[in-house]
């Protein structure tokens, strides 16, 4: 940064001096440390205070921020030649404006520090700058465009600042974080809005709740680290066995949901026996004399007409526990034919 300052110094006293080059150069390294003695001044009594005070470690200088400096420093020397070629005919807050391409693609991409520090520094180093060459009037026209630029920096880089923390916010309300897939409140949220959409449309939907056998015993004997190894083994072979559209959560412990939109029951039942197969070719191994491979009990439904998801989620709850009951790893289906209201098959709605 403070070869860039130095750069960007040299370059308006060459624009507006009638500085030889020869000189120019031998200053060069001059002007390097003093730029070099000012970051060091000017940063170290902010970072004491803020670490002693408010006890917070400053934001270190993204590296990210080199090549929007680069491209910064091009268009400044491109845009000062320009207004030295045209003997003031175009002003000095061209020079300004020509970085606001460069500044404003990094707002959305580098942190804060380093943006303010890209313009607070530009703005204090290039107005002083100006002004000290005798050019006042420029330097209040330049200071405006660089408080312009800066403004528009801080907007964006505020903007993408809260947009990542709604994403990240996001994220964490709807994803349970050893297995990566939806939670339970985001599954249910899905299926509801998938429920609408099958009413509305006539399109069928099928949901299968998903149980690992003998689940406490892996726990047991293996331990939960090796307990949570299989959870996140289950979820990956899940949504690896799934279709593009299916809707794969984690619905509590060892259980999962799998939601079918536009699907019919044979159709389910195929995926579902897909996934049954898939997780049978999980095992735990941790040792050579203990050994166990992993398998997993369905329960799967399809909605009824003016049925609410709530009672879809139980039903295929009751089907799970008669597929564990019948011997587990299997999927066990519904046998309620499509139309039929609930009371006439004997169902209690939920």
């Amino acid at each position: 940064f403070c070869g860039a300052q130095t750069l960007f110094g040299l370059l308006t006293l060459w624009a507006f001096t009638d500085m030889p080059a020869d000189a120019l150069i031998r200053m060069a390294p001059v002007r390097f440390c003093g730029d070099l003695v000012a970051v060091v001044t000017l940063t170290f009594p902010f970072h004491l205070l803020i670490r002693t005070r408010f006890h917070w470690s400053a934001p270190r200088v993204d590296t990210a921020a080199l090549p929007y400096l680069i491209a910064a420093t091009a268009l400044f020397g491109g845009t000062t030649w320009i207004s030295h070629l045209s003997h003031g005919a175009i002003p000095l807050s061209m020079v300004a404006y020509a970085q606001i391409l460069p500044l404003l693609f990094a707002s959305g991409r580098l942190k804060s520090a380093s943006l303010y520090f890209l313009v607070a520094w530009s703005e204090i180093v290039f107005v002083l700058e100006a002004w000290a060459i005798g050019l006042p009037a420029q330097a209040m026209d330049y200071q405006g465009a660089m408080l312009a630029i800066a403004s528009a920096a801080y907007i964006g880089s505020a903007i993408s600042s809260l947009k990542r923390e709604r994403n990240q916010l996001r994220r964490l309300a709807t994803t349970d974080p050893l297995t990566g897939l939806l939670n339970r409140r985001a599954a249910v949220a899905s299926i509801e809005t998938e429920a609408i959409r099958a009413r509305r449309r006539g399109a069928p939907l099928a949901l299968a709740i998903v149980d690992i056998d003998h689940f406490k015993r892996i726990n047991d004997e293996f331990g939960h680290d090796a307990g949570d190894r299989v959870l996140a083994a289950v979820a990956a072979a899940l949504r690896d066995t799934v279709r593009a559209g299916d809707i794969v959560a984690r619905w509590g412990g060892e259980e999962f949901l799998i939601g079918f939109p536009d699907t019919d029951l044979s159709g389910a039942a195929d995926v579902c026996e897909r996934c049954r197969t898939a997780l049978a070719q999980i095992s735990v191994n941790e040792d050579a004399n203990r050994n166990r491979t992993v398998t997993a009990s369905f329960g799967l439904v399809r909605i009824q007409p003016e049925e609410r998801p709530g009672c879809m989620i139980a039903r295929a709850d009751r089907l799970l526990y008669r597929a564990k009951a019948e011997g587990r790893d299997r999927v066990e289906i519904e046998s309620i034919p499509l139309g039929m209201t609930l009371a006439e098959a004997g169902e209690r709605p939920t």
